[in-house]
């Protein structure tokens, strides 16, 4: 595997998160079983299962009334690369 198709792995499953009709991020979604899936668990398993470094924080961002924001930073090394993609959580 070469390091741009863990990238582009690791965005698509980032993507999964996207709520288009909102357009936000969200920390997690519903999959086909309607069973919730987290984003970290999503992508540590990807990291584990393909034996990649990787470090996945969080960060509160600020609540207010019928209003939340959240940060997620996801960094990984491979094949002596670095990539970090960070993203902002919304919740209404």
């Amino acid at each position: 595997m070469h390091y741009q198709t863990v990238v582009a792995d690791v965005n698509n499953i980032i993507e999964k998160y996207y709520r288009k009709k909102d357009e936000y991020y969200t920390r997690h979604r519903y999959d086909e079983n309607n069973q919730e899936v987290y984003i970290d668990d999503e992508l540590r398993k990807y990291f584990e299962d393909n034996d990649i470094t990787y470090d996945i924080s969080f960060e509160d961002g600020f609540e207010s009334p019928g209003y939340d924001i959240d940060f997620i930073a996801v960094a990984f090394e491979y094949e002596g690369n670095l990539y970090l993609r960070t993203e902002v959580f919304e919740y209404m």
